[in-house]
């Protein structure tokens, strides 16, 4: 009896696969959200990051420091500090491929954002105002897809088993 897990049948394990030409494919999350007087859903495609691009990542944002003794024998502690904003700055620019999300226009009226439209500048600076609520919800996804969350141990070990 066969314990492969088939990649066809759990698509959350898709990360498994390289990609061997042109990019991962992207996941896309819709939000359950209905925003008044804008038919469309947010919705945003993301990719996970390579295992060279997650080693990049934790490099930019993790920072250990060693505090000595007071004769120069030995560490008493390591001290390990986050820069949360660079691995979340990181993460939308590697792992957030497109996006349709609702703005304001000038008159008032919600539109649609297409990541796909915006010049590189515009889309860093909608990216820098996003709402707490909307913020959080693409790092929740960006984390998914990159099984950064608790729940995601059981399926690395389930895929790591043979």
């Amino acid at each position: 009896m066969s314990t492969a897990i088939r990649v066809d049948e759990r698509p959350e394990l898709e990360w498994w696969v390289i990609a061997q030409v042109g990019e991962y494919a992207p996941r896309v999350f819709q939000a359950e959200v209905a925003i008044a007087d804008w038919e469309e859903r947010p919705w945003i495609a993301v990719r996970a990051l390579t295992d060279r691009e997650a080693l990049e990542r934790e490099s930019i944002g993790v920072r250990e420091t060693y505090e000595e003794d007071d004769w120069g024998e030995g560490a008493l502690r390591v001290a390990r500090t986050y820069d949360l904003a660079a691995m979340a700055e990181y993460d939308l620019a590697h792992c957030l491929t497109d996006f349709c999300l609702p703005a304001r226009d000038e008159a008032g009226l919600v539109t649609a954002l297409r990541a796909t439209k915006l010049s590189a500048t515009k889309r860093a600076e909608t990216l820098h105002r996003l709402p707490l609520a909307m913020g959080q919800w693409i790092r929740e996804c960006i984390d998914r897809v990159n099984l950064r969350r608790p729940e995601d141990a059981a399926t690395l070990a389930i895929a790591k088993k043979s």
